[in-house]
């Protein structure tokens, strides 16, 4: 924090900040959820890391308040974005009717996928189950949480390399993987 480390040419910090910006409005336009989060968490670092190193914190502050406003703006402006975050919630609301096939929902997959992921490492949280029994495990746990009947064809991948490693090979495989 104490030293202040030398300056980007000018240039080189304009391309970047041009750049930074059109990846935010292809992100907006174009891409899922998960990249929005991505790129909200890395821009919100980046600034918090900004802001404490060159103690700008009246500059940051409105920097950081302008990153916190942009979702905002977009879900009233960009169409798209609005239907992305519309269907969120739809998603999530249907995943809660205990007559609706989850493996037609995209949130509520997931979260399904996760919850029994998670709870398969929990019961085998030493040398996990084996990536080659995880899928078998997962239709075991899918049954005991009533899930299996609420979905024809439920994914054996959590979409998640964290949870699918954590089941499959435990905290030890995880150790040894890292």
């Amino acid at each position: 924090f104490g030293k202040r480390r030398k300056e980007w040419p000018k240039g080189l910090a304009r391309f970047v900040l041009v750049l930074g910006i059109l990846d935010g409005i292809c992100l907006h336009l174009f891409t899922s959820r998960t990249g929005l989060v991505a790129f909200y968490g890395t821009a919100g670092v980046g600034l918090l890391w900004w802001i404490i190193n060159r103690r700008e914190w009246i500059k940051g502050g409105i920097l950081l308040l302008s990153l916190v406003s942009l979702p905002f703006l977009a879900y009233w402006t960009i169409p798209s974005f609005h239907k992305r975050v519309a269907v969120t919630f739809w998603d999530l609301n249907e995943s809660r009717n205990s007559d609706r096939d989850l493996s037609q929902l995209s949130v509520g997959t997931r979260f399904a996928t996760w919850q029994t992921t998670w709870e398969i490492f929990m019961a085998n949280p030493v040398i996990g189950v084996g990536k080659g029994d995880l899928a078998h495990e997962m239709d075991i746990q899918y049954e005991k949480n009533g899930i299996a009947k609420r979905s024809s064809e439920l994914s054996h991948e959590p979409h998640n390399q964290y949870l699918n490693t954590a089941a499959s090979t435990g905290f030890l495989g995880i150790c040894l993987l890292g």
